[in-house]
């Protein structure tokens, strides 16, 4: 396969996402964010835009979100577990 078409097929698949943004059940740091996102008018916005706002946000911000998920979770009744690099281990 020549270059241009590895491009063409690289670029049909990191299309931006044209679905609205759905929040998962698991308590994380992301998903918090997008209920405050969500609840400042962007109901209707596709999950590409809200990735885009995610991936800008500051560090302290991120923490912050954190912060929030980490005291959501030891409050939680099922103290949902939380993936990724946002693991929130209840236990502590």
């Amino acid at each position: 396969m020549d270059e241009a078409a590895m491009a063409g097929r690289l670029s049909e698949k990191h299309q931006p996402s044209l679905k609205s943004m759905r929040v998962g059940p698991k308590i994380t740091p992301r998903n918090i964010c997008t209920l405050d996102w969500q609840k400042n008018g962007h109901q209707r916005e596709p999950a590409s835009a809200f990735a885009l706002y995610w991936d800008n946000l500051s560090t302290s911000m991120k923490a912050e979100y954190k912060s929030k998920a980490t005291a959501q979770a030891r409050s939680s009744s099922t103290q949902q577990a939380v993936d990724g690099e946002d693991v929130i281990n209840v236990d502590e």
